[in-house]
């Protein structure tokens, strides 16, 4: 794993979602001084902020013109806000897990053929993993509650399943490029489809949380699904993509693999 990749990644959802925040926050309005609403507290929170700032004057020098840090302290507190914000959103994007799963399934199906012809080459522990996960999990998209369940038990045998296949799609050479755009895209993708969730739900409270009525309920709920409908297909799509790259690129390893050691194995015979 590239720290600077991840590092790039964290601070490019964390920037997107905080940016979003403080608009929906600046425009948001006003509320009245003794009000006890989220948006009076946060307005509090932010002066109490910078009015403790004001007061460490941060000056190595009592001359009038002397540098005063207040300004400093502040933008590096904001500089590692914006990469912790990236890595709370990373941890909370797994809501997507779920859906990645039946991506993931349908195209173990989708590339049966492939696998199947090279599956006896698989440790034995990653062989009972794809098994299971592959006959239990099934290719459909909608299923019943109590079936939801059971895939979601499956969901250590999809994380082994998948790592398996990255850490053998890394000895792909000049192909693992592609595959690591593929990746860094996905995350990339997960974690702005989990920022549009949150900042819904921001946008929601500090708007209508104290005056919400049954026509703005509705219309409230058919946009929270919407955006989660959207967002789930966001990273659907590029998760798909990643997962079509993995498992072409895992196929023609092993078939590679496969030719070289039958190569090997004539050149000793023949010897």
């Amino acid at each position: 794993m590239k720290l600077s990749a991840r590092f790039t990644e964290y601070g490019l959802v964390g920037a997107f979602f905080l940016i979003i925040m403080l608009i929906i926050l600046a425009t948001a309005p006003p509320s009245p001084p003794d009000s006890h609403s989220m948006m009076a507290s946060l307005r509090l929170a932010w002066t109490n902020l910078w009015t403790n700032l004001s007061a460490f004057q941060g000056k190595s020098d009592p001359k009038p013109d002397a540098v005063d840090f207040k300004e400093a302290i502040a933008a590096t507190l904001g500089f590692v806000a914006v990469f912790v914000t990236g890595l709370l959103i990373d941890l909370f994007s797994v809501i997507f897990v779920y859906a990645e799963m039946i991506v993931f399934s349908k195209l173990l199906h989708l590339y049966s053929e492939d696998i199947g012809a090279v599956q006896n080459l698989f440790p034995d522990t990653v062989k009972r993993d794809y098994e299971r996960f592959k006959t239990k999990f099934g290719s459909s998209v909608f299923v019943s509650a109590s079936q939801s369940v059971k895939r979601i038990r499956l969901l250590p045998c999809y994380s082994r399943n998948f790592a398996f296949f990255v850490t053998y799609a890394g000895s792909g050479g000049m192909q693992l490029d592609a595959l690591g755009d593929h990746l860094r895209v996905w995350r990339t993708a997960r974690g702005i489809a989990a920022s549009a969730i949150l900042l819904f739900l921001v946008w929601l409270v500090t708007r209508y949380a104290e005056s919400v009525g049954p026509v703005g309920g509705i219309v409230a709920t058919l946009v929270a699904v919407a955006i989660i409908v959207g967002s789930m297909c966001i990273v659907g799509f590029n998760f798909s993509r990643l997962c079509a790259s993995l498992l072409r690129l895992f196929a023609s390893l092993h078939k590679s693999n496969n030719l070289a050691r039958a190569q090997g194995l004539a050149t000793r015979m023949s010897s």
